[in-house]
């Protein structure tokens, strides 16, 4: 579904490393801040995993 696509490409990107124990993400947000889109890249990936997103 759309849903199950959008899912995957987010946490795919996080995923792939978690079997060599790290992921190259820092949670810098030079991918929000670089996105021509202006998509939330990491607070989409906490809505995602579950977690409560603080406002800053």
């Amino acid at each position: 579904t759309k849903k199950d696509r959008f899912i995957n490409r987010y946490v795919c990107k996080t995923a792939y490393f978690y079997p060599l124990g790290t992921s190259y993400c820092v949670g810098c947000g030079n991918c929000t801040y670089f996105c021509p889109a202006n998509i939330d890249y990491l607070g989409n990936l906490i809505k995602i995993r579950g977690a409560e997103v603080k406002n800053a």
